[in-house]
């Protein structure tokens, strides 16, 4: 059986990603010492992400919701999966990442994989999402969370003695 989406389901599901993901940061802003402007910094960014979602789902519910060809369904099969399994955890779940104590290498180890998952969900989102609703845009995004791993990588090497 075929899976089937729609413009507005795959933009929720981008939504729930960058909801989670700030949520993530701030539990980790709370409780590693020495990076929490940073990872503040980074789940603002997640915010800025979730309102561009939710403009460009406005746009898809005003019309011309259609996903574009997928003659195969690979992309929604492939949609799916990361779906069900959640980049980050659920909001209310953010604070169950991490225990306590952990150091800025451990939190890194954590964010970079999973903001490398989200960039290829965002990789395969372009593949469903028209243009006309912002597809262009999904580069700015995957460009934004590339960026966040630049930034979480060199904290760690920071913080573990690097230069």
């Amino acid at each position: 059986m075929a899976v089937v989406f729609n413009a507005d389901e795959i933009l929720t599901m981008a939504q729930e990603i960058e909801r989670s993901g700030a949520a993530f940061y701030r539990s980790a802003a709370r409780i590693v010492r020495g990076a929490s402007s940073l990872l503040l910094r980074i789940a603002g960014e997640e915010d800025k992400h979730l309102k561009l979602f939710q403009e460009m789902q406005r746009a898809a519910r005003g019309g011309g919701n259609d996903v574009e060809d997928d003659p195969d369904n690979a992309a929604a099969i492939y949609l799916r999966a990361y779906a069900d399994r959640r980049v980050f955890a659920a909001p209310g779940d953010a604070d169950a990442v991490f225990h306590g104590g952990e150091s800025m290498e451990q939190v890194a180890a954590i964010a970079v994989g999973k903001e490398k998952d989200s960039i290829v969900f965002y990789v395969g989102m372009k593949q469903m999402v028209p243009f006309a609703l912002g597809r262009d845009q999904l580069d700015a995004i995957i460009a934004d969370e590339m960026r966040h791993i630049a930034w979480i990588e060199k904290a760690a090497h920071e913080g573990s003695g690097g230069a």
